[in-house]
């Protein structure tokens, strides 16, 4: 009689325990709907901050352009006896008759050149990805970037 009893305890016990096993192999709606919710805050939260990253990641092509030009324009004024008058005289990617930065995001443009000075230029372009960034144009010469205000310091990454 006592091993009956207990065997049927044993068997109380096995039957509870796949119950519970059971139970716990899924998600309720609920729960997966909380999840949904939680992941749905966090994206709207991050997502203007990624934009932000990308538009200032994108800033460096117009730095690295800009930079790499100067280093050209005091290359050809060393061969030269002043700087490069047209864009067409220093290694600048051109598409469509416009010269671009390195990756496209900026339209190059050279204001200004003597024998004695320059200045260059980078805007985004028009119907490109960084039109709307708040650092809208970027400018070099013979000095370096040119940093008037915090505001350009902060576009530069100084």
């Amino acid at each position: 009689m006592e091993y009956l009893l207990a065997e049927r305890v044993a068997q109380v016990k096995r039957d509870c325990m796949q119950k519970k096993v059971l139970e716990f192999l899924g998600f309720t709606l609920i729960e997966l709907l909380i999840a949904m919710a939680i992941m749905g805050i966090l994206a709207s939260v991050s997502y203007p901050y990624y934009n932000d990253s990308v538009k200032k990641s994108r800033r460096v092509d117009a730095i690295n352009t800009l930079i790499q030009l100067q280093i050209e324009q005091e290359k050809f004024r060393s061969r030269s006896m002043g700087y490069a008058t047209q864009l067409s005289d220093l290694p600048v990617r051109v598409e469509k008759k416009i010269f671009l930065s390195h990756e496209g995001y900026y339209e190059i443009t050279l204001l200004s050149a003597s024998s004695t000075s320059f200045e260059i230029i980078a805007k985004p372009v028009a119907d490109g990805p960084q039109k709307e960034d708040e650092c809208s144009v970027f400018k070099v010469s013979v000095n370096g970037p040119e940093l008037k205000n915090e505001e350009a310091r902060r576009c530069w990454n100084l």
